[in-house]
């Protein structure tokens, strides 16, 4: 019970949830359950049927989706007040992606028989849930827009840039490897380790153990352009 608590009030204040208004808010986070899953674990994978909306307050998820050739590709990395989940419900079709706990995670499920219900009797939440998409569309568009960005110096940034953006860790920091970022921007890892090295030397950016942050915005766009 503590734990579902603990996570209810960290989405209170994070993310969508946090910029709707307190009635929905709350009628929102009181038809959540918490759920939990392992580094690995799969959350739901692309064709299968809507099962309800996810906020995830812990750890991070992979967004994979099949490439022509067959093989799965990660394009993002979600950081704790991620909520995903209404579209498929809505369009009442097929899940579009696949997610995959990429650490230990925790967060919030709303089951689709409740949330039809709680939408049912609450009209006005169906506003909330398009902000939900619309927010969701927005961080698609901007990483497909930043993956036609020709460079991996340039690329690399502008990914390091969002993902400053939406992070919530403590101190800034990105918890992501090097291995998995190179994934994500669909460069080899030399190729990341050279750029990364030299944003580090720049003074624009400083690296931990499977993590990142950004110390100067404007010097790592200016070095990776230079």
């Amino acid at each position: 019970m503590r734990l579902l608590e603990e996570t209810r009030a960290f989405l209170r204040e994070t993310g969508w949830l946090s910029e709707r208004a307190p009635y929905a808010r709350e009628r929102i986070l009181a038809a959540t359950r918490l759920v939990e899953f392992d580094a690995g674990e799969t959350v739901y994978l692309m064709g299968d049927p809507s099962d309800g909306v996810y906020g995830f307050a812990r750890g991070g998820l992979q967004i994979q989706l099949p490439g022509d050739d067959g093989q799965v590709v990660a394009i993002h990395r979600t950081e704790p007040g991620f909520w995903v989940g209404e579209s498929a419900l809505f369009a009442e079709g097929e899940r579009l992606i696949s997610l995959i706990a990429g650490q230990s995670t925790v967060g919030l499920h709303i089951p689709q028989v409740i949330l039809l219900e709680l939408v049912a009797a609450t009209p006005s939440l169906y506003g909330d849930f398009f902000a939900l998409s619309h927010r969701n569309l927005e961080t698609a568009l901007r990483l497909l827009g930043n993956m036609a960005v020709a460079g991996a110096d340039r690329r690399l940034a502008l990914r390091l840039l969002h993902y400053e953006e939406i992070n919530a860790a403590s101190g800034g920091w990105i918890a992501l490897g090097q291995a998995e970022l190179a994934e994500l921007i669909a460069v080899s890892l030399p190729t990341l380790q050279r750029a990364m090295r030299r944003f580090v030397a720049a003074g624009a950016v400083e690296q931990g153990y499977g993590r990142v942050r950004v110390l100067d915005r404007q010097r790592l766009l200016a070095i990776s352009v230079d």
